[in-house]
């Protein structure tokens, strides 16, 4: 757990760095052209519409397959870390100290990566986010967005060469990134003590290397057989 407070400080070193630089970060991945277009205010998710209009904008603001999956990932563990946070009874005060932390950048990184690398754009929450209410509003606008499904609606992607993605596959691969958080980040660790009762391997060890490897090679696996079989 020792790496847990340093990577949960880098993660919202990485959130400061979005919402002050995300223009320059959209201008130096993508080039000028990309940077200005960006820049622009957009008019379907603004603090001013209603929460239909705002949902509806929402769900267009969000336009690649593959980024609209980290959303999808991001959000669950989000939850997960949550949950934890708030319920088992044999996890430590600093690990649900640890994992209530953790809800915000799992919440929001992993989904402003697809908006800057995939999307091109300035992430929705930055112009419907400038007040309380109005985050709120988006924030429910987003789960909804999310656990209907509809987050998965078939839509192209950057890394298809802009082909469509069939629902099934950005299930699937939502799917693998989930297990790959589980199995790969401080976060994770601390859910997998959750599960385990308090019983889990030492941080480091063979067993867990194993576990680890095995919980990703899982995901992978799930996610080639349902892109295979749709």
């Amino acid at each position: 757990m020792s790496m847990s407070p340093v990577a949960l400080a880098a993660a919202y070193g990485l959130m400061v760095c979005a919402q002050c630089f995300g223009g320059d970060i959209i201008g130096q991945l993508h080039g000028e052209a990309a940077k200005a277009a960006a820049m622009v205010p957009p008019d379907d998710v603004g603090p001013e519409l209603s929460l239909a209009q705002m949902c509806e904008g929402y769900g267009n603001h969000h336009t690649d397959a593959v980024s609209n999956g980290f959303h999808a990932a991001g959000m669950i563990a989000a939850i997960i870390s949550l949950v934890v946070a708030l319920w088992p009874s044999h996890v430590t005060t600093g690990q649900r100290l640890l994992s209530a932390l953790w809800v915000p950048p799992q919440w929001y990184v992993g989904a402003w990566v697809g908006h800057f690398f995939l999307q091109k754009d300035i992430p929705a929450v930055f112009a419907y986010g400038v007040q309380l209410r109005t985050w709120a509003a988006g924030e429910l606008c987003s789960a909804r967005w999310v656990f209907s499904g509809d987050v998965f609606a078939e839509k192209p992607s950057l890394l298809t060469g802009g082909a469509p993605v069939p629902f099934r596959h950005g299930a699937a691969l939502a799917l693998a990134q989930l297990v790959v958080l589980a199995a790969t980040t401080p976060a994770g660790s601390i859910w997998q003590h959750a599960l385990s009762g308090g019983k889990a391997a030492a941080k480091g060890t063979i067993r867990e290397v194993l576990d680890n490897a095995a919980m990703v090679a899982a995901a992978v696996a799930a996610a080639v057989v349902l892109v295979i079989r749709s």
